[in-house]
């Protein structure tokens, strides 16, 4: 079963299970030489940035969670492309796949969707730096 970091509204336990009702929450994770960001129609993505850090969680989903994610991020369009990268989790790295924006024009967040974000980072505990990062962009909103 394949990994899957998720940085965005994928974090929330509740949408998850509706989207990939085989996938099992690992943990956190950390995506290195990244950061969170949002681009033209109000989408998350990571954007490569040296020293820079994503925090997300990882997820072992299904075959089928895996296309049901692709549909949902709508890969078949071309909004977000499957890539594998390296994350920390536990104390280990591994590799996993995190959906990563065609775009990378910036764009202001949904009010909705930053929130569920910004209440995921506080669940798993994310660092309180950057939690006030994801806040900073809330504002934009």
């Amino acid at each position: 079963m394949p990994l899957y970091f998720a940085y965005g509204s994928n974090m929330v336990p509740e949408q998850m299970a509706m989207r990939c009702p085989a996938a099992r929450l690992l943990g956190t994770a950390v995506l290195a030489g990244h950061r969170f960001g949002i681009i033209r129609g109000g989408h998350g993505s990571v954007l490569r940035r040296r020293g820079a850090y994503v925090h997300g969680v990882l997820w072992r989903v299904s075959r089928g969670d895996q296309a049901a994610l692709d549909r949902y991020e709508e890969v078949f369009r071309g909004l977000y492309r499957r890539e594998r990268r390296v994350v920390r989790a536990a104390g280990r790295t591994t590799a996993a796949t995190v959906y990563v924006a065609a775009a990378t024009a910036p764009g202001r967040p949904r009010t909705a969707y930053i929130a569920a974000i910004i209440a995921a980072a506080r669940e798993f505990g994310f660092p309180a730096g950057y939690v006030a990062a994801l806040e900073a962009i809330a504002c934009t909103a």
